[in-house]
Formats: C-alpha cells, sequence, structure tokens
C-alpha cells in the first residue's frame, strides 16, 4: 500500500468518519435523472477492484478501458460524494505509472476532471463531503513524487484551475459547488505545504518547476497558507534559486511576488529569519546587480526596487550577515555619488535615474556608516557631505525630478539632497564619537549649519513646507548633538546661533497644531537652548537681551507638551 492509500484508509477507519462516503460503493441514480442523460449507474467498487488485481497478465487494457469509462462518465464535473473513491482510482492508476507508462494518459485525464467545478446534489454537499474533500485535494500534493513530468505539470495545471474554473453546461439534479469551496479546502488539507516539498525534487527540471512557482504564486494570496508555506521554509528554498537559470524570466517574477506574499501575510519575523543566511543573501545580490546592470525595462527596474527592499527587510535582522562591506570599499562607491553633478561629463544614466542614484546612496550610508566609523573617516565622509551640503545650499542651478521616492517634496530644488545630507550627518553626530564629532567641528560644520538654517528661512513656501521644517529640524539636532558639553562649540553657536532659536520661538502658535513638523522644530529648539546656549554666558546674556526668557514662557504657557518635556530636560 502506497502512502497515499495509507493516508485515505487511515482518515477513513478515524472514529467519528463518514465510512459510507469513504468506502466503495456503486453509484445510483434516479429513474428522471437517467431519462433527463444525468449520470449513468457505474460501478467505482469495480473499477477500483480492477485497478487493484496485479494477477493476470492480460489485465492491463481492461484497466485502461474502465479508467477511460469513468473519465467519460463524469466528463462534465466530479460530484462531492465521489470525491473520495475517485481519488482512490487517480491513486492507483499513479502508482502505476513508473512501471506502466500507459497509465499516464488516463490518470493526466483525471486530473484535468478535477479541475473542473466540483458539483454537489444538495445543499449542504459542501459541508457533508468537506473532510473527505480537504483529503483527496491533499493528495495533489503527494502525488508530486511519481516521477513523471506530465503528470506533475497537469498536477499544477489542475490547481490552478482551482482559481480560474469555467463553468461547464448545467447537469440535471446538480449544482455547482461555490467557486471558493476548492481553495477553502486546498487550505484545510495542507495542499500548500506539500507543494513546497515537491521543489526538492525538481532541481534540474525547469518546466516543472515553474508550474509548481506558479501553483504557490496562487496559494500564497491566503494567509492559512502562507503560514503553511514558512512552516515548510518556503523563504529560503525559493531565494536560493532566484538566479538559477531561466530564458523566460517567470521564475524570478513569480518567485519575488511568493516572497513578498510570505513577508504580508505570515509572520514577518520569522521570514526573515529563513532568509538571514548567507546563501540567500549572495543570491539576492547577484540577482540585484545583474538587474542592475543589465535590466532596462520597466519590469525590470520594478523587479530591482523589489529585490531591494526585501534586502533591506532582511537587514532588520542583527544577526543577519549582511556587512561583507569592508572589503567591498561599499562606503566609498556610495560616496563616489555624493557630490555635484558634473559638467559635460558624459554619463549612461537619464538625470532622473542619477538623482534616484544619489538619494538611495545617501539614504544607505545613513544607515551603513554609523556601522563602519573607521571607513567612513577613511573616506574622508563628514568633508564630502559637508561640500555637498555647500552646493545644495548654493545658488548653482539645477532641475530635480523629484519623482522618486526618497526624492519626494524636492522637485525643481535640491531639499531632497538636502534633507538625506542631514539625515546622514545627524546619525553621525548621535554614535558621540569625539573623533568624528571633532573632525565636524574643525571643517566648521557649526557655522555652515547655522548659515544653512538662515538661508532656508527665506526659501519657505506651503509646497515644500513640511520637508523644510525637517531640514531645520535635523540642523538644530545636529548642532545639539556637537555643543552638549563643550563651551568653545556653544561660543562658536554665539549670537547667530541664539538668533535662529528666536526666530522659531517666534512661530505662530496655531501652527504647532497644523501637523506639519511644527511641533518637531519645536521640540528641537528647545533641546537647542539646553545644549547650545545654556552654560556659555555671552550666549545667556544675549539670549536674556532679546527677551527669549519671555518667548520661552510664552511657548511653555501654550503648550502643555513642551512644558512636559522642558521639566524631563531641566
Amino acid at each position: 500500500m502506497s502512502a497515499v492509500e495509507a493516508t485515505v484508509t487511515a482518515e477513513a477507519q478515524e472514529p467519528g468518519s463518514r465510512n459510507k462516503s469513504i468506502t466503495p460503493r456503486q453509484v445510483s441514480v434516479t429513474e428522471d435523472e437517467e431519462k433527463q442523460g444525468a449520470f449513468k449507474p457505474m460501478d467505482l467498487n469495480r473499477v477500483m477492484k480492477l485497478l487493484e488485481d496485479n494477477d493476470k497478465d492480460d489485465l492491463e487494457e481492461k484497466q485502461l478501458k474502465s479508467v477511460k469509462k469513468l473519465v467519460q462518465y463524469y466528463q462534465n464535473g466530479l460530484p462531492l460524494r465521489d470525491l473520495a473513491q475517485i481519488f482512490k482510482i487517480l491513486n492507483l492508476c499513479a502508482g502505476k505509472i513508473e512501471n506502466q507508462p500507459q497509465f499516464i494518459e488516463p490518470a493526466c485525464d483525471i486530473l484535468k476532471l478535477c479541475g473542473l467545478p466540483f458539483l454537489k446534489k444538495k445543499v449542504s454537499d459542501e459541508i457533508t463531503y468537506a473532510e473527505d474533500t480537504a483529503i483527496s485535494i491533499a493528495l495533489l500534493g503527494d502525488l508530486m513524487k511519481i516521477p513523471s513530468s506530465e503528470l506533475r505539470i497537469q498536477i499544477c495545471k489542475c490547481i490552478v484551475d482551482f482559481y480560474h474554473a469555467e463553468p461547464k453546461k448545467h447537469i440535471p439534479g446538480y449544482q455547482q459547488a461555490s467557486s471558493s469551496y476548492k481553495i477553502k479546502m486546498a487550505e484545510v488539507g495542507g495542499l500548500a505545504k506539500t507543494m513546497v516539498q515537491s521543489m526538492t525534487l525538481l532541481e534540474n527540471q525547469l518546466v516543472e518547476k515553474l508550474w509548481v512557482l506558479k501553483v504557490l504564486q496562487h496559494l500564497s494570496t491566503s494567509e492559512v497558507n502562507c503560514t503553511l508555506m514558512m512552516k515548510a521554509q518556503a523563504a529560503s528554498g525559493i531565494c536560493v534559486h532566484l538566479n538559477d537559470p531561466d530564458p523566460s524570466g517567470q521564475l524570478l517574477f513569480r518567485s519575488s511576488e511568493i516572497l513578498w506574499n510570505l513577508l504580508e501575510k505570515s509572520s514577518k519575523e520569522e521570514i526573515i529569519q529563513q532568509l538571514s543566511n548567507l546563501e540567500c543573501l549572495l543570491t539576492l545580490k547577484e540577482v540585484f546587480k545583474n538587474l542592475f546592470t543589465r535590466g532596462f525595462s520597466h519590469y525590470d527596474r520594478q523587479l530591482r526596487n523589489d529585490i531591494l527592499v526585501i534586502t533591506t527587510i532582511i537587514a532588520q535582522n542583527p544577526g543577519a550577515p549582511m556587512i561583507l562591506l569592508i572589503d567591498g570599499k561599499v562606503v566609498l562607491a556610495l560616496f563616489t555619488y555624493i557630490k555635484k553633478p558634473e559638467k559635460h561629463k558624459i554619463i549612461e544614466w537619464s538625470a532622473a535615474q542619477h538623482e534616484e542614484l544619489q538619494l538611495h546612496a545617501i539614504a544607505t550610508l545613513s544607515s551603513v556608516a554609523p556601522l563602519l566609523i573607521e571607513e567612513y573617516m577613511s573616506c574622508q565622509g563628514n568633508a564630502r557631505v559637508l561640500a555637498f551640503l555647500e552646493w545644495c545650499d548654493s545658488e548653482d542651478p539645477f532641475i530635480s525630478q523629484g519623482n522618486s521616492f526618497h526624492g519626494a517634496g524636492g522637485r525643481g530644488n535640491k531639499f531632497a539632497q538636502m534633507r538625506y545630507s542631514l539625515r546622514l550627518l545627524r546619525a553621525m553626530v548621535y554614535l558621540e564619537d569625539e573623533t568624528v564629532n571633532t573632525d565636524l567641528c574643525e571643517k566648521g560644520t557649526i557655522q555652515q549649519l547655522i548659515g544653512i538654517f538662515k538661508n532656508i528661512i527665506s526659501k519657505t513656501n506651503e509646497k515644500e513646507e513640511a520637508i523644510i521644517l525637517e531640514i531645520q529640524s535635523d540642523i538644530l539636532l545636529i548642532l545639539s548633538g556637537l555643543c552638549e558639553h563643550h563651551i568653545q562649540r556653544k561660543e562658536i553657536f554665539g549670537t547667530e546661533g541664539v538668533d535662529i532659536v528666536l526666530h522659531v520661538m517666534k512661530t505662530d502658535p496655531k501652527k504647532i497644531q497644523s501637523g506639519l513638523g511644527y511641533n518637531v522644530l519645536l521640540f528641537s529648539t528647545l533641546d537647542s537652548i539646553w545644549c547650545c546656549i545654556l552654560g556659555c554666558y555671552s550666549s545667556e546674556d544675549y539670549f536674556l537681551e532679546k527677551e527669549g526668557i519671555f518667548l520661552l514662557l510664552d511657548v511653555l504657557a501654550k503648550d502643555q507638551t513642551a512644558a512636559s518635556l522642558l521639566i524631563k530636560l531641566w
């Protein structure tokens, strides 16, 4: 007895199971049905007994003939009440394929019938035969073990038809089961898990592998199936084969969509863990490199971005072996994009593409550079960023496209570049590494940032108001990080720095509640009072002289949240 047969037999003998639907029986129909052209009587018990008999040499022709008759008999669909027996017959045919290839065709013919809508005689049949149906559909995954390419492909086509089944002609006395019934029973039977496991049997069989991926792509649209696939280690199993040869491109497309579905519809943490190994990451790197250097279509760019985002999500796991970065001089490579556009230089990218790469590079450095301080400093990172900020603040003409994710709010100007450069500086200053901060101060960062803040005040308009407020907040936070605990740096902050603090404190209180970011700017300003002014007598005197204390009291009186924050700070 095969493993599949044993499963059916065991289920049939479990306490409480409906033996009447599992035990072989003769199909009966009423006289009215027969007159109307419905199912004619057929002894399924006799078909099974004939297929199980191996004692006679002349049985094959009779066996094939009986299955062909069965296929003809059920050509318009399979009644739910007969599924258990028909799948037992399918299993018997599949078991003969290895020694008797003639049974491939009848097995595939039965599978084609399984792709048609199931039929019910009573409304309650969907519930009555639910267990039998789930067990039967689960057998499709087990049949993938049969070493027949034709059979495996037909199994996959059958499952895909669950999602695209076309109604057949009406059979008197029967109704079609609901369109979602098969999909639900596939979930109950655990089909997704066995289909994932079948991937290990198809290492060098591209056509069959693509069909299985198509099945998994459909199955992964449900949370139940994604959980089953996750437990079968689908994420890592699929990821390591992303770069396998495939002229059609289907393998990468279907695999990336399955990975997305798994991340969205099952445990994100578990999927990240499955992908956090060197083999998966190296595969993702090669796929990204190939798409980046050879992909030109919109479809290629979309796939490239998908792979990049998946890799970024994996990077959330501290245990992922992401940093192979020092030997690869990744920091230096990213810095090659952080410079003003070079005139008369022929490049292979359009202006929009170059801008998107530039912003991606700066955003990536914000995450990577704090982990690689020595590499950042050896690349003269501070000097490069400050020089780039100088260009961002200059009047040099620049037509920004502003049409990428990172370019939001920066169309026609250099605000997007300034925004991400300041995020990078903020990330480095927050490390509180004295080598980094001293180098910044020696290069005139405090004066430069104050100058940028003052210049940007005149450029504020409603269209870019939110991004400008973020820029101003980051400038104040960077200055606070540099000046705290350093009297000499507070002196450099001086009266010009106090002036920008006072400017913010004079903001209309109504704007603070606008949700654009004025409240964040206000908190950054309060922090800068503590870190950049207090402790420096000359700055304190100037702050008092300009009635800063009264502005502060006004702010605290009108904003209880700010008052609470200030109490905690002081």
